[in-house]
């Protein structure tokens, strides 16, 4: 397996069914994502991604994966449309 560009002896792992939340830490979420640490306190802040607490850590914070990912697809598709709607008002002034 590649990891960083080189052979690892690490197999794959194989998430059996999506009806069981897996957590992640935040970095783990940066490197999916490909958002910066502040970018996912500031959605977390926000109401897109819902947290809790770390069990080991009482300064960190896990994030459930799926509903995490799903709701950052959603943010950015409701950005899109936003812009969308702003461009067809200003288009339809000229």
């Amino acid at each position: 397996m590649w990891s960083n560009g080189e052979i690892t002896d690490a197999k794959p792992v194989e998430i059996g069914s999506i009806s069981r939340e897996v957590f992640v830490s935040a970095g783990d979420l940066v490197s999916l994502l490909k958002i910066s640490d502040n970018e996912v306190s500031r959605l977390a802040r926000s109401g897109v991604f819902s947290r809790v607490p770390h069990p080991e850590d009482s300064r960190a914070f896990l994030y459930p994966l799926l509903g995490s990912v799903t709701a950052y697809v959603m943010q950015l598709r409701g950005d899109r449309e936003k812009s969308y709607v702003n461009y067809l008002k200003e288009k339809s002034k000229l």
